[in-house]
């Protein structure tokens, strides 16, 4: 059985990987590859050997696997759908320094501003945890600081090109790597520490009088 789930964890994930690098040629365009699209390389194909090592050099639970390959699958859709809605808008590569040619707010932009970085995100943290390995605990975290990284730089370049204006309405109601509305259920939620409504502070409950 081991054999089978392990195989399919791989194609699977060299399948993203492979749909990674044709973005980059098919998808993405800049004068010039910056460095810091350079060092995402060198640890896509570092954490993709590592990830393919862990897969097989280790047992792996059912719900690891399960757990991780859902996580992948959401990735996928997610990159899809990020394709899909910015096909036509000549998008740059990470850590381009130019400004953008225009600003994308359809399909998975409506709801996160940088939908290609989450769902990289999403690709690594489930391949990590289909690994079910302490080794590859650093994979997402790592990814993640390149990501945001790129990311704010992207959004300087919005600020200081002719879309500023745009661009910070756009970014007042669409968030950054998370939904708004998903952030802003955390912070009202009382885990967070918010005060419970008026109506929920020292009002008596009121019995019911019927039996």
């Amino acid at each position: 059985m081991r054999i089978w789930t392990d195989t399919f964890v791989t194609m699977l994930s060299l399948g993203v990987v492979l749909a990674y690098v044709w973005s980059v040629k098919g998808h993405f365009a800049s004068p010039k590859t910056p460095a810091g699209a350079w060092v995402i390389s060198v640890m896509v194909s570092a954490s993709t050997l590592l990830l393919l090592w862990l897969t097989w050099s280790n047992d792996q639970p059912a719900a690891a696997t399960v757990a991780g390959l859902a996580i992948e699958l959401a990735s996928i859709w997610l990159f899809i759908a990020a394709v899909l809605a910015s096909r036509e808008s000549k998008l740059r590569f990470a850590f381009d320094p130019q400004h953008p040619h225009g600003l994308i707010q359809n399909g998975p932009y409506r709801f996160v501003r940088h939908p290609f970085y989450v769902s990289y995100l999403l690709f690594w943290a489930g391949w990590s945890v289909a690994t079910w390995s302490v080794m590859a605990i650093p994979v997402p975290p790592i990814f993640l600081v390149l990501y945001w990284l790129a990311a704010r730089m992207e959004e300087r370049n919005f600020v200081a090109s002719s879309f500023s204006a745009t661009y910070g309405e756009y970014r007042s109601r669409v968030g950054f790597f998370f939904p708004a509305d998903f952030l802003e259920t955390l912070r009202s939620s009382p885990a967070a520490g918010q005060p419970r409504p008026p109506e929920q502070v020292g009002r008596p409950r009121k019995l019911n009088s019927t039996l």
